[in-house]
């Protein structure tokens, strides 16, 4: 009989339905799994799963990592080791939490850890005492993901004298689906509707949205483009500290220079970072002469509306008088 980190089932990962769905340890009747630090790096399999034959990261279903583990380190743990905790699908890494042995406090060693993921960010915890227990969930790589058969690993890594005892990665732990796209920050920008003249303003209107309602922190819109081919003359808003809904803003230049001109629409957020591309094509002003000939253009239009009246007019008296005569 194989032990629990080698099941012999090969679960299926399905698509979310209204929720999102999920293998775990727990699924393949896997107990915690307790992997013991040897040396500078230990390595584990933790699961082994399948995934539809057409599947891939996004952009309609997405791929989640769930890594819930306890850790302990020994009493003779240095202060200023360092170890980390990483898992990764096919290879492709896709979470890994930081530990860093500290000072005493309290007649105990200390333990500060971090981690960055795609859905809470940056994340940093000090704790007292030789154990910690982390929940972490995290975005797959895009080359992580594979129709057929997925593994999922484990891996140790330490400073020398760090002192990591083991891990113990409890049954919760596994890889889930969901409709839920990392990039809760969408950005649109829409294009001038009329023809841009050498020396007008015209505006470009663009919309910041949170996807999914969840706050989207120190949003700021940045612009590129020629400063010698256009100015800008507002910007609105550049800044927000939280977006949690639909916000409009608007870009307002003026342009001083013929051809083609590009404009490259940057956002910082801490979430992703969208970018955009305008190319717009500027044309030349309408000098004195071209004002005159399309003004005498609109005269002769009325003119001849005119004229055409008059005739219908002349015809419908003149058949009237001839009718008045045959009477």
């Amino acid at each position: 009989m194989l032990p629990a980190a080698f099941p012999c089932s090969q679960p299926l990962l399905r698509s979310p339905g209204k929720g999102d769905s999920s293998v775990t340890l727990g699924d393949v009747g896997s107990e915690a799994i307790t992997v013991s630090a040897r040396g500078a790096r230990t390595e584990r399999h933790l699961l082994t799963y399948r995934l539809p034959s057409d599947a891939r990261q996004g952009p309609e279903v997405w791929y989640l990592v769930r890594l819930d583990f306890r850790v302990a380190f020994r009493s003779t743990s240095r202060e200023g080791g360092f170890a980390w905790i990483s898992a990764a699908t096919n290879g492709r890494v896709c979470a890994q939490v930081k530990f860093r042995v500290g000072p005493a406090k309290q007649g105990h060693r200390t333990l500060t850890w971090s981690s960055y993921d795609l859905i809470r960010g940056s994340q940093s915890k000090e704790l007292i005492g030789r154990r910690a227990r982390v929940h972490f969930v995290n975005y797959l790589q895009k080359g992580g993901v594979r129709g057929g058969t997925n593994r999922l690993t484990l891996t140790l890594l330490q400073t020398p004298g760090t002192g990591l005892a083991e891990v113990r990665v409890l049954p919760t732990t596994g890889v889930a689906a969901t409709s839920a796209s990392p990039y809760r920050l969408s950005f649109e920008v829409r294009p001038p509707t009329s023809l841009v003249r050498c020396g007008d303003r015209f505006t470009l209107p663009f919309e910041l949205a949170s996807r999914d309602g969840r706050p989207v922190k120190n949003v700021a819109v940045e612009v590129g483009y020629d400063r010698d081919a256009l100015n800008l003359v507002r910007l609105t808003p550049q800044r927000l500290r939280v977006l949690t809904g639909r916000v409009e803003g608007r870009a307002v230049f003026q342009a001083n220079r013929i051809g083609t001109q590009t404009i490259d629409f940057r956002v910082r957020s801490s979430s992703n970072r969208p970018e955009i591309r305008v190319r717009l094509h500027v044309i030349a002003a309408e000098d004195s002469w071209s004002q005159r000939l399309r003004a005498l253009g609109d005269w002769r239009v009325e003119v001849g509306l005119l004229a055409l009246a008059a005739v219908c007019c002349a015809g419908y008296l003149f058949i009237h008088r001839r009718r008045g005569v045959r009477q």
